[in-house]
């Protein structure tokens, strides 16, 4: 006969570990391995039991001396969280800083105080276009608190583009809709209603996507 003891494996959470739980032949050296998961890393062991180990080395070998029970711990390690903007060249902050344009990149640790990310609403308005922010690609609100992600992370921030559209009447009548801001590449119908004795005779229109002619509404 020969003398064999158990060797106890756990894994705490965020990883596996080698060789599974088994019976070993006494003074046997046997090599143990702590795998982490994704988004964590290997901390330590904690060992009981004669020649059972207790620190930081992975892998590591052991003697078995006795019934040994050995645990390994993992850690959740920093992760890069990258905030980017569609179209390019929009603005943001993070938490309560600064505009940020187009990329910006931090690093979040576990346990850190929660961030928050925000951005207007309305940006780049002039007398003929402006962006209008849409959603988060995360499916926050325009303001809100991003958790720990456990792995690297792009949040992408979205906008769309208005264009201006300018309504005139000339003497005689009146058009629909009122002047303002659409959606670029939105289809606007246009109407003209003629007052007393006059009636309709033609659109004129200047600028993408005009129209000019006959056709009413149009």
């Amino acid at each position: 006969f020969r003398s064999q003891y158990l060797l106890t494996m756990v894994a705490n959470p965020g990883g596996t570990v080698t060789p599974p739980t088994g019976w070993y032949d006494s003074l046997s050296s046997v090599i143990i391995t702590g795998i982490p998961n994704t988004g964590y890393g290997f901390n330590t062991w904690s060992g009981t039991g004669t020649g059972a180990y207790s620190g930081s080395a992975n892998p590591r070998t052991i003697s078995i001396g006795g019934p040994i029970t050995q645990t390994a711990n993992f850690a959740q390690l920093p992760v890069q969280v990258t905030i980017q903007t569609n179209p390019p060249n929009r603005t943001f902050r993070v938490d309560g800083g600064g505009l940020l344009t187009n990329t910006y990149t931090f690093t979040y640790n576990p346990g850190d105080v929660p961030h928050t990310v925000t951005t207007d609403s309305i940006q780049g308005q002039t007398s003929s276009s402006r962006f209008v922010w849409t959603s988060w690609s995360d499916g926050g609100a325009r303001s809100h608190t991003i958790f720990y992600p456990g792995r690297d992370t792009i949040i992408i921030v979205n906008f769309k583009k208005q264009v201006f559209l300018t309504m005139n009447a000339g003497t005689g009548g009146t058009v629909l809709p009122a002047s303002g801001y659409f959606d670029s590449a939105q289809v606007v119908g246009i109407t003209a209603t003629p007052s007393g004795s006059y009636t309709f005779s033609g659109w004129t229109g200047s600028g993408p996507g005009s129209y000019t002619g006959p056709n009413n509404p149009g």
